[in-house]
C-alpha cells in the first residue's frame, strides 16, 4: 500500500478467496476515490521483450499516446480472469514469499518513482509470474500530477520522475536503451512549455535528473534537491516581474 492508497472494502477477502496457484505476485486494479482507473497504477507489458507492444509504443511516441503501446486498456479492467503482466505498481501488489526469495527487496536507495517497476522487472528477470487480478480493487488518491498536461506538484517531483525512468528504461531496453533515449529525451523537454513561469526550475530539476540518471548516481541527497527546487523556483518568479 502507499501513504494515499487502500484496499477497497472486500479486496484482502477477495484474495484470500481467489484462485493464486501459477502466480508469484498479484497486481490489483487501482482507481482514484471517483471511480476513474488511476493511469499511474496501470499495470504494463515491457514492450522490448514483446514484438508486438514494442511496436504499438513506437507508434505511439508520434501520435502522444505512448503510455498505451505498453500499459492495459480499460477494457482489461473489465475482465474477471488473471491476466500475466510484467509491471505492477506498488500500490495493491501482492507479492509471495517465494519471489521474495528469489528476487530480494526493492533497493530503497530509488525514491519516489520507478522503484516498483524496477523490482517488478527483477522478478521476472528472476522468472516469477506477475498476474494483473482486475477483480482486485485499490484506491489511490493521488494528486502529484497536475490536470492534463500533467505537471509535477509540488515540482521537486519532477527531479525523481525523469532520474529514475532512465534507470527503468536501461533495464527494460537493454541494449536498445541508447537508441530509445533519441525519442524519450525530446518527449520530456517538449513538456517544459506546460510550466510557465516554473519553466527554468523544470528544465534545471530536468537537467540535473538526465545526468545523474545517465550516471545511475542515486547519491544526491533530497535536500538539495529542495534546495535546488526552490533556488530555481525564486529565479523563475524574479525574471517574470
Amino acid at each position: 500500500m502507499d501513504d494515499d492508497g487502500r484496499p477497497e472494502p472486500g479486496a484482502l477477502a477477495q484474495f484470500h478467496a481467489m484462485d493464486r496457484s501459477g502466480w508469484d505476485a498479484l497486481a490489483a486494479a487501482v482507481y482514484h476515490p471517483n471511480g476513474v482507473i488511476c493511469d499511474i497504477n496501470r499495470p504494463a507489458l515491457n514492450p522490448f521483450w514483446r514484438p508486438k507492444r514494442f511496436l504499438n509504443t513506437v507508434f505511439g511516441v508520434f501520435t502522444g499516446q505512448v503510455r498505451d503501446g505498453f500499459h492495459l486498456s480499460a477494457e482489461d479492467y473489465e475482465g474477471q480472469e488473471t491476466s500475466e503482466i510484467d509491471v505492477g505498481s506498488f500500490v495493491g501488489l501482492f507479492v509471495s514469499r517465494k519471489a521474495i526469495e528469489r528476487t530480494g527487496y526493492p533497493d530503497g536507495a530509488v525514491f519516489i518513482y520507478g522503484d516498483d517497476v524496477l523490482y517488478n522487472l527483477r522478478m521476472r528477470e528472476q522468472g516469477n509470474r506477475i498476474g494483473f487480478a482486475p477483480k482486485l480493487r485499490f484506491e489511490h488518491d493521488f494528486k502529484s500530477i497536475e490536470g492534463p498536461v500533467q505537471r509535477f506538484r509540488p515540482l521537486w517531483k519532477a527531479y525523481y520522475n525523469h532520474r529514475n525512468l532512465l534507470l527503468v528504461y536501461r533495464r527494460a531496453a537493454g541494449i536498445l536503451f541508447w537508441p530509445a533515449l533519441l525519442l524519450i529525451l525530446p518527449k520530456w523537454w517538449r513538456k517544459a512549455r506546460h510550466y510557465g513561469e516554473e519553466r527554468p526550475a523544470f528544465e534545471s530539476l530536468t537537467r540535473l535528473a538526465i545526468r545523474d540518471g545517465l550516471r545511475r548516481d542515486l547519491t544526491r541527497s533530497h535536500a538539495e534537491v529542495l534546495a535546488l527546487a526552490t533556488v530555481v523556483e525564486d529565479i523563475a518568479v524574479k525574471t517574470s516581474k
